[in-house]
């Protein structure tokens, strides 16, 4: 599947769900926050799947600090 289109599904779910928060590691299920818990949200996403879907969504800040530290924090509105 095109991992944008997966990521844009992981969004729509959330928000209609309510989450504050959606977190997208590798090699595991994105996990979005519900009323202070963290909930499993879809199929495990691969490295790769994972890595495009959230490039298309860095700035060059983001992307540095992703590739330097292995991890960022941003919001989408």
């Amino acid at each position: 599947r095109d991992p944008e289109l997966m990521l844009a599904a992981i969004l729509k779910d959330a928000r209609l769900r309510g989450a504050s928060d959606i977190v997208v590691s590798s090699n595991r299920p994105a996990m979005i926050r519900i009323c202070g818990a963290l909930e499993a949200e879809g199929p495990v996403l691969s490295h790769d799947v994972a890595s495009k879907a959230l490039l298309a969504l860095l700035n060059e800040h983001r992307r540095d600090q992703l590739e330097r530290l292995g991890y960022t924090d941003f919001a989408l509105a």
